[in-house]
């Protein structure tokens, strides 16, 4: 396994360990079993470290909801199970997930990083522009609200808050549930 991956996998761990705010370069190559050099030999810094790592991780949230889409059969059923792949990557990454989206500890407008955003977003948008047909600006804000709907399930999930306020609901029938009914009003529409 070469350099760059160990330092990015290491990432995972420390990120776990201390959070984004005390995670430190010499930390993850110390994790990583590197020269406490490499890192800012290869990210820069910290921020161009947590960048590269937010951007594989965009990268593996599009792989995880392509299968999804491919597994499914098109129309609602794709758009319902692009959702739930959405979810169930959050849970298992809660803190890698919620760094992907903080800008503020990125190098937001890093050639690698955006075209991670495309990548990674690609299948929620291709299941979006077939539910809603060809009209880019209805498509547009109807993406937009599903990717708000998924991304809220799981911050919400994340944080503890769904349980108590759905009677006890497990968090993947929840999601499904919610999912599958946003899918069936698309399809309607």
């Amino acid at each position: 396994m070469d350099s760059r991956v160990r330092l990015l996998r290491a990432v995972d761990e420390v990120l776990a360990e201390v959070g984004p705010a005390a995670l430190s370069l010499r930390a993850v190559a110390r994790r990583a079993g590197v020269s406490h050099n490499l890192p800012g030999v290869l990210f820069g810094d910290k921020r161009g470290l947590l960048t590269a790592y937010a951007a594989e991780g965009l990268r593996e949230l599009g792989r995880a909801m392509a299968e999804a889409e491919a597994d499914a059969c098109p129309g609602p059923d794709a758009l319902a199970a692009t959702g739930r792949a959405y979810v169930r990557f959050a849970l298992a990454s809660p803190e890698r997930f919620a760094l992907m989206f903080r800008q503020d500890q990125l190098r937001a407008d890093d050639p690698d990083y955006l075209d991670a955003c495309r990548e990674g977003f690609a299948p929620l948008a291709r299941v979006m522009r077939r539910a809603v047909g060809s009209d880019p600006a209805i498509g547009r804000d109807v993406g937009t609200a599903a990717w708000a709907m998924v991304h809220g399930l799981a911050m919400l999930q994340i944080g503890g808050h769904l349980p108590a306020r759905t009677g006890g609901v497990e968090p993947e029938a929840l999601t499904a549930r919610i999912t599958a009914l946003f899918a069936q009003r698309m399809a309607g529409s």
